[in-house]
């Protein structure tokens, strides 16, 4: 099973991949959810390039929910919004 760190990894390395910014790690959570039946690590953040420049202004921004599958460590999606997106 997958922990926490690990999670957080799997989500560092799915945004360098894709060339996306970072997420600002003071303000990233995680937590275990059952999403699209798997047991998964729901890393909640947002993007080191967001336009604020206090930390508390990143409470005004909506962050970006990534879908991290406990068992295998692979990303399976996102939700950014109301706009889910699972991968197959």
């Amino acid at each position: 099973m997958l922990a926490e760190e690990e999670a957080r990894e799997a989500v560092r390395q799915f945004l360098a991949q894709r060339h996306h910014a970072p997420l600002r790690e003071s303000l990233t959570t995680a937590e275990r959810q059952v999403i699209e039946d798997r047991d998964a690590w729901v890393i909640s953040g947002v993007s080191e390039d967001s336009p604020a420049d206090e930390d508390w202004m990143y409470f005004l921004i909506q962050p970006t929910l990534y879908f991290v599958d406990a068992a295998t460590g692979s990303v399976f999606g996102y939700q950014a919004g109301s706009s889910r997106t699972i991968f197959k």
